[in-house]
């Protein structure tokens, strides 16, 4: 009887030590999914300002020589609605301004500061 209840006793230990290592166990197979999650959330948000950063590439390169993409998307419809209408105006608006000002030959190396 000693020796069957010496044997429930390791048994029971084990049992124990099992549960633990099941446990501990399903601490790291949730810790991974959270970091599996967090690496996909991750990945989305660098595909995200990937794409961003290849657009406003795209729209620089068709930008190109245009001088008014500079003032935004919309500019050449706006300078395009003033030159129909002209005759409407008292004074014809003129714009963007920055069209107007030119930079000094002797500034030019500090242009992309």
């Amino acid at each position: 009887s000693e020796l069957i209840d010496n044997e429930l006793k390791n048994i029971e230990n084990k049992i124990v030590s099992l549960k633990e290592s099941q446990k501990e166990s399903d601490r790291n197979l949730q810790r991974k999914k959270e970091a599996g999650i967090n690496a996909d959330e991750t990945t989305k948000i660098i595909y995200q300002n990937m794409k961003r950063e290849e657009n406003y590439l795209n729209d620089l390169k068709k930008q190109g020589k245009n001088s008014l993409v500079a003032f935004g998307s919309g500019t050449a419809q706006i300078l395009e609605a003033i030159k129909q209408n002209a005759s409407k105006f008292r004074n014809k608006p003129i714009g963007p301004l920055g069209l107007y000002i030119k930079m000094k030959e002797e500034y030019i190396p500090f242009k992309s500061c």
